[in-house]
């Protein structure tokens, strides 16, 4: 279980520093070094230490650290305080917050807390308020330093374990096994490298409640791009009604760990890289108000299992649901969102979707289908035909003619009266891939003998322009063998394009984090949370994710289809991004 939760408070913010805990004061009309030496009761000595070239003077608005002293205290619960949220406010494990205050756990579940409940904080940090008269309606957070790879720390006295590292065991494996970064493993061990040995001992973390590391937000150029909303909603679109509560969202990822093997594969790797975008997007939210629990459900794990969870009733009072991936276990808990009304997202397209899903209005499909790719190249190429003439290619397989004629029907719906679209076969397909004027030729086979065909004869001509379909990108015979290489356009809800440029940023912050590279699995976990998490629950205009477009059409008695789609190109075996935005 993950809990998040940040609360509006007036206190000056804390962090760690090479391992020691600092209020960051921040100077104040009517403040002074001896005013803030006498309130947090240490030395004006210690704190000149701690700040090199500070003196008796300090200055308006100039910010010091001075060392935090833990002690054990009581602490009246206030309006919107959640376990989370006050074992970040005095910087105290979550494990020892339940351990001296067994009446706020039930089982492994924490209970809602009540106003003016009274809670033992053990050696916790007493925060240093501000002056009375400032008001910070910032979200409160525990600060960290930014020479520390902006990375939140944890104690992990509670639930430390000796690892004895094998042949074969690396650094970032170990780090995606244990769900905790590099950077924390090496303090906690005082690494000056990533080398590890056999025979090393090392000590990690285990507690899932405890050993969660996620880096803050990754910092842009921009401000977060919103998307433009309209005060008139267009007829039939979906608005989400604002959640005014603490959230319980289950996430289930088929982590497998009954069974784990390193180096990761399928189904697990993408887990483990789905996991950490989540954590990712879950501290980027922090400036939302948005608070309240994400548990982590391991699907293929015997006690975890859909049915398992459905039998047990333990996912009874859920707001939300991500996952899963496999089609089956989509399938379980479809019926079950149904029957509870609870809100499912499902990340990973489904080649065949049930009636069971079909007719569940609490789903929420992430990837398009291949109608809506269809309807927004028929409309695109619409707006293009003044200028290109487009050609449809007929392969004359029966397996491709519904599609071949949807995009017919879409084009004229979208297109100028004078418009028209050539239906060719192959042979003339062969001549017009010659043309010396601006060509569109469009191929909707799903068949990879007419695909790689097509893909050789339009590439080595600059006036024509091949659109094709999504699922070509997958395919090994289209993205990895170098006589095939090709470049076609495609219509995507998803568009890993590693240089964009806020994907290039989040990636330079996400490579020192976990030592790995970015994967489409991380990216989408994150744009999952980061978009559509504050858009469904708080109704926030949908923000534009790293990687994902989002927009969601409503049709009475039927699924929300995903109809965000953006115009990608395929490239050189890499995806880009040709609606402008970077």
């Amino acid at each position: 279980m993950i809990t998040w939760g940040y609360i509006a408070q007036n206190y000056h913010p804390i962090i760690e520093k090479n391992g020691i805990w600092y209020h960051e004061v921040t100077i104040k009309e009517g403040m002074t070094l001896f005013s803030i030496s006498q309130d947090l009761a240490v030395s004006s000595t210690q704190i000149k230490a701690d700040n090199s070239g500070l003196t008796d003077q300090v200055l308006l608005g100039s910010k010091i650290l001075v060392q935090a002293v833990r002690s054990t205290f009581e602490y009246l619960v206030v309006k919107g305080d959640t376990p989370f949220g006050i074992s970040k406010k005095f910087a105290i494990n979550i494990d020892t917050l339940a351990k001296y205050n067994p009446s706020i756990v039930d089982g492994l579940q924490f209970k809602s807390l009540v106003v003016n409940q009274k809670l033992k904080i053990h050696q916790g940090i007493k925060r240093y308020a501000l002056p009375e008269d400032i008001t910070n309606q910032s979200p409160e957070y525990i600060a960290v330093d930014s020479n520390n790879m902006n990375f939140r720390t944890f104690d992990f006295t509670d639930t430390i374990i000796n690892y004895v590292v094998k042949s074969g065991d690396k650094l970032s494996d170990l780090s995606k096994r244990y769900l905790i970064s590099t950077t924390r493993l090496k303090s906690l061990n005082a690494l000056t490298s990533s080398s590890i040995k056999p025979g090393m001992t090392l000590k990690i973390p285990i507690k899932s409640s405890t050993s969660q590391v996620s880096v803050h937000s990754i910092p842009l150029k921009e401000s977060p791009v919103y998307e433009p909303i309209s005060n008139a909603i267009a007829p039939g679109k979906f608005v989400p009604k604002q959640l005014n509560k603490a959230l319980r969202v289950g996430v289930f990822l088929p982590f497998n760990r009954d069974s784990i093997v390193f180096p990761l594969k399928g189904y697990q790797k993408f887990a483990f890289d789905f996991y950490m975008g989540l954590m990712v997007g879950l501290d980027s939210i922090k400036n939302l108000d948005i608070n309240g629990d994400v548990y982590f459900f391991d699907y293929q794990s015997k006690e975890e299992s859909i049915d398992q969870l459905i039998r047990s009733g333990k996912i009874d009072r859920f707001d939300l649901f991500i996952g899963p991936m496999h089609p089956l276990d989509c399938e379980k808990l479809s019926v079950f969102s149904a029957e509870k009304g609870i809100p499912l997202i499902l990340p990973l397209p489904i080649s065949s979707m049930s009636k069971n899903i079909q007719n569940n209005e609490q789903v929420f499909m992430v990837a398009s289908e291949l109608s809506n790719q269809v309807v927004a190249l028929g409309q695109l190429l619409a707006k293009q035909s003044p200028t290109k003439q487009v050609v449809l290619f007929q392969t004359g397989l029966s397996s491709d003619t519904t599609l071949e004629n949807q995009f017919v029907v879409d084009f004229y719906n979208y297109s100028p009266k004078n418009a028209r679209v050539v239906l060719a076969n192959e042979s003339m397909i062969k001549a017009f891939s010659k043309t010396t004027t601006p060509l569109n030729i469009v191929c909707l086979s799903q068949d990879k003998k007419q695909v790689l065909n097509v893909l050789k004869l339009t590439r080595s001509n600059p006036q024509v322009s091949l659109y094709g379909l999504r699922e070509w990108t997958e395919w090994k015979e289209v993205n990895s063998v170098l006589d095939n290489q090709g470049v076609f356009n495609y219509m995507s809800t998803t568009c890993f394009d590693m240089e964009n440029t806020r994907v290039k940023n989040f990636h330079k912050a996400f490579r020192v984090s976990y030592e790995t590279d970015l994967t489409k699995s991380v990216l989408l976990g994150y744009d999952i949370i980061y978009s559509f998490v504050p858009w469904f629950t708080r109704s926030l205009p949908m923000r534009a994710g790293l990687m994902t477009a989002f927009e969601y059409g409503k049709t009475v008695q039927y699924y929300h289809s995903n109809v965000g789609l953006v115009n990608c190109r395929f490239k050189n075996f890499k995806h880009e991004r040709t609606d402008g935005w970077k």
